[in-house]
């Protein structure tokens, strides 16, 4: 009996230890990667996330808009609201960061055509502007939130 307790006591350390890993150095199985398709809503530059409306990210998620940060901040520079965009989405520690952005398709109007009373409304509301900020909103056209510059905020019924 003896032998045996001493045969075990120099065993079982080195089967105990063979169970174990150090999962804090192999990070790649907390991450999950997936492709996300959708339309550019908004840009903020200085958080360095894009917001998108997109498509059912199948296992991950259900459509909807909401913020996503980027692995390279240079590739929000390309971006504009509207933009249709393919990117790679990487799920780390909670949190989601894209990459590998692409471009596809055309940017899709944020809104229809204005009536001929948008276009006074906007008309009158570029013209309180200074001369330099009304070349910059008539070159940039949209908003970052989506809407047209230049018309006052209305609610739209939320798209399901």
């Amino acid at each position: 009996m003896s032998r045996f307790i001493l045969v075990a006591s120099f065993i079982l350390p080195f089967a105990l230890l063979a169970g174990c890993t150090n999962s804090g150095t192999n990070t790649s199985s907390s991450e999950k990667e997936y492709s996300l398709k959708g339309r550019v809503v908004s840009i903020n530059t200085e958080k360095k996330t894009v917001n998108i409306d997109h498509e059912e990210i199948p296992g991950l998620m259900k459509a909807m808009k909401m913020d996503f940060g980027v692995a390279d901040p240079k590739s929000l520079l390309d971006l504009v609201p509207g933009q249709q965009v393919e990117a790679k989405l990487k799920v780390v520690s909670g949190k989601y960061i894209l990459s590998e952005i692409r471009k596809v398709g055309d940017v899709v109007a944020q809104k229809p055509m204005a009536t001929d009373e948008e276009e006074a409304e906007v008309i009158s509301n570029l013209a309180k502007l200074s001369a330099e900020d009304r070349k910059l909103a008539e070159a940039q056209k949209f908003c970052p939130t989506g809407g047209r510059l230049g018309v006052k905020w209305r609610r739209t019924p939320r798209r399901r």
